[in-house]
């Protein structure tokens, strides 16, 4: 009765926010039963919680000793191993949990976002779909399928429009418009942004500086931080914005009466349906203009959302029956990249020192599916003796390379011409892009700050256009950067431009020498512009 008792305390502590006597008072119940597993549970989840990942798989280790056939445990023990990069060992724990309970949700849920993020594209959606069965009020799971299915190939883009309808049917109600809070028109305007990205992220290359520049004489600038992970770059955007809040522990309602009660103009969402979206409080129409775009390239879905921002490459009008916003166009590309300050030069062609030519992509495993291995193998058919060169994290984890390795050997491509690094820190990382000569698109999701950096890089990037806006993102990217020659009109259009440049290494080595200077003078970088 004792460790009950400490246990509800450490549990009521916890639900109150007092997260160090919450730790207390779990240590007090171990203390007090160490052979129950209970109170280690409670305690690596509220460690997980914090993103305190190694002290949570020290505790979560001991609890699956204590009781190993605890799928709570397990689950736990999963999320601890995927906070310290040991991916295969956390779907291992996520597996045996469900073994224990095949009705956990929750964990099909872990298991699902982990496979997606192996490129594992049809068992993520398995598994998303199942947690989606057993958690069917829980928006958030359902963000994740949605997500999920713009990665796999041969969804169709109807099927996607009409589950991001559902989302909105089973999450959203009819909500009043609500009316200016001031209607001084001499004043500035409010603009609040959501956003669970305002750290090191694409979003910091794609909107801080923009947002920094903007003119405050004109509007002021309000952001609502979603995130849990902060770093240097969160202060650069807390000093930026006219005010910034931490919102990530705020219900929707609360954070629906924050933005109305900060009188907001105009509210932008720059998450969509990607991770710790607030797509709810957007459900529950807190300002009189709401507005997606950024990250997530496809319709929110929602009724409530009046616009979505692109451009005429990434939705043309033929494409706008599949969203629920009315679409503003912006000139030029739907997006601004500020290229970072590290003193990185353009290196000459990887081919002139290999004599081969090697292509590259340094996009996650997400975009990379059955298509694009399939598309990317008739380019190293068509290039004799040529390479390919993958780099992330995840390529650590040998279940995912030999799985990639498999899928380019049944098309007949010899596994010694498939490289894999694992990333590095963001300078060290673009600094590999020397190791590459051509970069390529994937399909049917499209590499967005990936084929800015490739560009900066001095690293021509083959882009292929496909039926939907987020299989469109390297296409409105090299357009904009002026280089129309790089823009695919099909797959075997995408194999011909791949295979001229590759047969050309001095127009190569030309071209690499002049491109940055051409990329930070076009539309793509242009600030002022934008």
């Amino acid at each position: 009765m004792t460790v009950d008792r400490s246990l509800i305390e450490a549990l009521r502590l916890w639900d109150e926010g007092l997260l160090p006597e919450a730790e207390a008072a779990f240590r007090k119940a171990a203390k007090e039963d160490p052979a129950d597993a209970m109170p280690a549970i409670g305690l690596g989840a509220l460690y997980n919680s914090l993103g305190r990942h190694n002290p949570a798989h020290v505790v979560f280790s001991r609890a699956v000793t204590l009781d190993p056939e605890s799928a709570p445990a397990w689950d736990g023990l999963g999320e601890s191993l995927i906070g310290i990069g040991r991916e295969e060992e956390a779907v291992n724990a996520w597996r045996l949990a469900l073994v224990l309970d095949p009705d956990r949700g929750k964990t099909h849920f872990s298991l699902g976002a982990a496979l997606a993020s192996f490129g594992d594209h049809e068992g993520a959606l398995a598994a998303l779909g199942r947690a989606h069965e057993l958690m069917p009020t829980s928006s958030t799971v359902h963000s994740n399928l949605i997500l999920a299915m713009h990665y796999a190939p041969g969804i169709s883009r109807w099927k996607i429009f009409a589950e991001h309808r559902r989302w909105n049917d089973l999450y959203a109600s009819p909500k009043p418009r609500p009316p200016i809070a001031d209607p001084d028109p001499d004043r500035p305007i409010r603009v609040g942004f959501v956003s669970d990205d305002f750290r090191f992220h694409a979003v910091y290359f794609f909107f801080h500086d923009t947002f920094t520049g903007r003119p405050r004489d004109r509007w002021r600038g309000i952001l609502y931080a979603n995130q849990t992970v902060s770093n240097d770059c969160t202060r650069t955007f807390m000093e930026a914005a006219d005010v910034f809040r931490d919102v990530h522990a705020m219900d929707d309602e609360t954070l629906a009466r924050q933005i109305r009660d900060d009188g907001i103009d105009i509210l932008i969402d720059l998450d969509g349906h990607t991770k710790g979206n607030r797509l709810p409080v957007f459900a529950l129409r807190p300002a009189p203009v709401q507005v997606t775009f950024l990250d997530y390239v496809d319709t929110s879905g929602l009724d409530a959302m009046d616009f979505i921002i692109a451009d005429e490459h990434l939705i043309p009008p033929e494409f706008e029956k599949y969203y629920t916003e009315e679409v503003i166009r912006l000139a030029g590309d739907a997006l601004c990249y500020s290229p970072p300050d590290y003193d990185l030069p353009v290196s000459e062609p990887a081919a002139v020192k290999n004599g081969h030519i090697t292509f590259g992509c340094f996009s996650t495993a997400h975009k990379i599916s059955t298509e694009t291995v399939a598309l990317w193998s008739r380019v190293l058919d068509r290039v004799d003796h040529s390479r390919l060169l993958l780099n992330v994290p995840v390529y650590r984890n040998q279940v995912v390379r030999e799985r990639y390795l498999g899928l380019f050997e049944d098309h007949e491509i010899a596994r010694r011409r498939v490289e894999f690094r694992q990333g590095a820190t963001h300078e060290l990382f673009l600094g590999q892009y020397r190791d590459v000569d051509i970069a390529l698109d994937t399909m049917p999701d499209s590499s967005g700050l990936n084929t800015c950096e490739a560009l900066w890089m001095g690293v021509p990037v083959i882009a292929l256009a496909g039926d939907r806006q987020s299989a469109r993102l390297a296409t409105s990217h090299v357009l904009a950067a002026g280089f129309p020659e790089y823009a695919a009109a099909g797959e075997d259009d995408f194999i011909a431009k791949a295979a001229a440049l590759a047969a050309d290494i001095p127009a190569l080595t030309e071209r690499r020498r002049g491109q940055r200077d051409k990329v930070t003078a076009s539309a793509l970088c242009d600030r002022g512009r934008y």
